[in-house]
């Protein structure tokens, strides 16, 4: 009961187990218990210390993402982005890298242009942290940001412009 974080990593562990159930109340309740306890525990710059921590909270938001663009909740989608969009540049310095997956979940819960905003500042913010990203990291990104547009492009129907992508991305 005293750790706070592994509380929470079980309340996550529950709640994508009702979601794999396709009982999605149930997800939700456990996936809001989580964002609550996580809201107490995340203080941006203050605590937790461990790098670790932040990852695995990163991870756990990016999955809330992926089952809110799923269902097109898109006030979800939104509240889940604005908690992750500030730990990747804070704690790791890649600031582009999370909005080229955010912009995929925005396309295909039809947020075109929002999507088509999300994708122009991650490129922005991609390019400037290329010169200070090594080769694995660049390899990465220039991955994330090919497969990241193809896939918006599919979510908008723009098929022609896609496939040229989704051909490199493969």
């Amino acid at each position: 009961l005293g750790n706070k974080f592994r509380v929470l990593l079980t309340h996550d562990a529950l709640a994508s187990a009702y979601w794999d159930m396709g009982e999605f109340e149930l997800n939700r309740h456990y996936m809001e218990r989580v964002l609550e306890a996580a809201s107490g525990y995340f203080v941006l710059g203050e605590r937790p210390s461990d790098l670790n921590e932040w990852v695995q909270y990163w991870v756990v938001l990016g999955k809330y993402m992926d089952n809110a663009g799923q269902v097109g909740d898109i006030a979800l989608l939104d509240r889940l982005w604005k908690l992750q969009e500030p730990i990747e540049p804070r704690y790791w310095g890649n600031g582009g890298l999370t909005a080229y997956p955010a912009a995929q979940l925005f396309a295909f819960a039809g947020q075109a242009d929002r999507a088509r905003t999300m994708l122009a500042k991650a490129d922005e913010l991609w390019a400037q942290m290329q010169e200070k990203s090594t080769p694995r990291v660049c390899e990465l990104g220039d991955a994330s940001k090919l497969c990241s547009t193809a896939m918006v492009n599919v979510a908008l129907r723009q098929y022609a412009e896609a496939v040229p992508l989704m051909e490199n991305c493969l």
